[in-house]
């Protein structure tokens, strides 16, 4: 990144886009943005809380070199005093009064999911984006009460209890972090109780159901075939066994080492691959060996498969197998 000490002849004269690093000593931390537009923006680059940040100071030349340094010396007192310039930004724009819930759902991503792991962020945005925004994304905080979540959960929970639970706790999670940052002082989720039994389904094949539904795997393209396979043989989760990765696999030691990142426990997994897994594993190397993922989905480049129902239904559509089949 270029940096030169910067002078009000090159910032008025500057054309070329990129960002242009201060070198004199009172704007260390002082960068100059330059647009493809041509419009050039005084940015401040500085740690807090271990974390690289950046806050829009202004735009030359409404905003000139000095009063752009001076700036600078008083933002960079704040964050020595303890204060975060952007998250302070952040928390300025909105008010008890006007924050939406799509506003909420945009900084909860930005502040609050970055520290969880890979897995559990999919699962937070996956219930965010599906449910939770499209029912509730342009009211107000202030405005949504418990008849609005009752009126979003109770068909759900009729037939997916545990997913209704599951949607239900983000959501409260999304209320006491808005609480917690004073976007709002509502919280309707707080001591809301459950909705719906949670059952466990435990449902065994018998012997016979295993031979029919291994031969309707063979039915199904790859994919989709060895993936079945594999869940088969190894008992493992669907959604971390279809991301499994090539560079997960360690041909040596005959392991598939699932990182911490992707298990739901958020420890590190270790799973012999032996007999039967190794030899698809190996046959399916020949299609999707070049690709990150081991599972490449057909239709989307060098993403893991991650639509099954198609499968699911022809599956219970063929004779001899179980019509409740589930992954």
């Amino acid at each position: 990144m270029p940096k030169r000490n910067l002078t009000f002849n090159f910032v008025s004269s500057v054309k070329e886009p990129g960002e242009y690093f201060d070198a004199n000593e009172r704007g260390r931390g002082l960068l100059l943005r330059v647009f493809k537009s041509g419009h050039k923006r005084w940015e401040l680059r500085y740690r807090f809380a271990g974390k690289i940040r950046r806050y829009h100071i202004g735009y030359f030349p409404d905003l000139g070199l000095k009063d752009a340094r001076d700036e600078l010396s008083s933002l960079k007192k704040d964050i020595r005093s303890g204060v975060d310039p952007q998250g302070e930004k952040v928390r300025s724009r909105y008010t008890t009064e006007n924050m939406t819930f799509r506003e909420l759902a945009s900084v909860f991503e930005k502040e609050y999911l970055k520290r969880l792991k890979e897995s559990t962020k999919r699962d937070y945005r996956s219930r965010i984006n599906r449910h939770l925004v499209p029912a509730f994304g342009p009211m107000l905080l202030s405005e949504i009460q418990r008849g609005h979540i009752r009126r979003l959960l109770k068909p759900m929970a009729e037939k997916k209890p545990m997913h209704a639970n599951r949607v239900q706790a983000v959501l409260s999670k999304m209320f006491s972090f808005a609480l917690q940052e004073e976007f709002t002082t509502n919280h309707p989720v707080k001591g809301m109780s459950k909705y719906g039994k949670e059952t466990r389904r435990d449902r065994y094949y018998a012997k016979e159901e295993i031979r029919a539904l291994w031969s309707a795997f063979e039915q199904q393209g790859e994919p989709i075939r060895s993936l079945l396979k594999v869940l088969l043989l190894t008992g493992q989760r669907l959604g971390e066994t279809s991301r499994m990765k090539w560079s997960d696999i360690d041909t040596t030691r005959s392991l598939w080492v699932m990182p911490k990142d992707e298990t739901k426990a958020g420890r590190s997994h270790t799973i012999p691959i032996v007999g039967q897994v190794k030899h698809i594993l190996e046959a399916l190397h020949q299609i999707t060996g070049q690709y990150d993922y081991v599972f490449t989905s057909p239709m989307k480049n060098d993403r893991p498969v991650a639509d099954f129902k198609g499968a699911v239904a022809r599956i219970r559509d063929i004779d001899e197998c179980p019509d409740d089949f589930r992954i």
